[in-house]
């Protein structure tokens, strides 16, 4: 089977249609880059053109990505991972995450009221173990979830 060779300005066309869709993260590019043209594709040139016309920025990409996620309900563990496959650099993760003004805590409640409404706490152990679950699956603490739940964690 022949390999497809492609030119930059293939690349760059194919890199640039799918940043024009949503913001992507310079591992996620690479990844895409190599799955549509082969491994052995010289990707870097057009990583570095991207960056310098501002198409393509970890930075943002992050920023963009913590907002939704807090949005969405999910925890500080699970945006971590999210993040780390990305291929987001662990300095630059810390620092937004740093930057975050996020009540962990209140979070976890308001998620848990969001799924499972406002009714009162669990009173049996199936539908506590139930939501316990859920809220640790979208990466809150064991503390976040059991104050969320009000349990005592002992």
């Amino acid at each position: 089977m022949t390999e497809k060779v492609a030119d930059a300005a293939e690349l760059r066309r194919a890199a640039m249609n799918w940043l024009a869709r949503r913001e992507y993260s310079r591992h996620e590019i690479t990844q895409k880059l190599e799955k549509k043209f082969g491994e052995d594709v010289e990707a870097e040139p057009i990583l570095l053109w991207l960056e310098d016309k501002n198409f393509l920025n970890d930075e943002r990409y992050v920023d963009i990505f913590l907002r939704m996620s807090v949005e969405r309900g999910h925890g500080l563990l699970r945006i971590r991972q999210d993040l780390k496959r990305r291929g987001i650099d662990k300095h630059l993760l810390e620092e937004k995450i740093e930057s975050l003004e996020v009540d962990w805590f209140e979070k976890a409640s308001e998620t848990r009221q969001r799924r499972f409404g406002v009714k009162p706490d669990p009173q049996n152990q199936k539908e506590k173990a139930r939501q316990l679950r859920f809220l640790q699956y979208r990466g809150f603490t064991a503390e976040q979830c059991f104050n969320a739940l009000s349990i005592d964690p002992e």
